[in-house]
């Protein structure tokens, strides 16, 4: 299971954004940042997050969403699901982590998973391999617009 991380159960999701990125340990406190927010679905979002993509995560039947923040100095933007019928097969998992991971010629985007907090089930984390101050508007929202699409074209292939 290349795409598994153990030891991540006592990771909350920013602490674990900055983990896959940098493959090293720091806690971060989760509202640190305190980023401006829009609500979506009853739910506060960040800002920056494009409202297009995270539309559709939200909207996605296959995943239930964790998490997502719009990334800072320290981690890239990210995102947190879990499976919806696939939560406890691994080996799918594992193959929709290689699969976001093969990214062709856009090679911005790591995708791996662990035992979330709390139910114990798998978390998948989607980020990205730079921190928000690292790039400009334009590759920000790129990043955004091609890691939500290719989920959904993997979570269409795999089904």
């Amino acid at each position: 299971m290349k795409n598994f991380l153990k030891e991540t159960t006592d990771m909350n999701a920013p602490t674990l954004a900055y983990y896959v990125r940098t493959e090293k340990q720091k806690f971060i406190y989760g509202k640190f940042y305190n980023h401006a927010e829009k609500i979506m679905n009853d739910i506060g979002i960040d800002k920056e997050i494009p409202t297009k993509e995270m539309k559709l995560l939200l909207e996605n039947k296959k995943i239930e969403m964790r998490s997502s923040c719009q990334g800072d100095e320290l981690y890239g933007p990210f995102f947190i699901f879990r499976m919806i019928g696939q939560n406890n097969n691994k080996e799918y998992i594992d193959k929709l982590c290689q699969h976001m991971n093969d990214t062709g010629s856009y090679k911005k985007i790591i995708c791996k998973f662990g035992i979330g907090r709390g139910q114990g089930d798998y978390r998948i984390i989607v980020t990205s391999t730079f921190t928000k101050n690292e790039v400009n508007d334009i590759e920000y929202k790129k990043w955004w617009k091609i890691s939500v699409n290719k989920l959904e074209l993997i979570l269409n292939k795999l089904s």
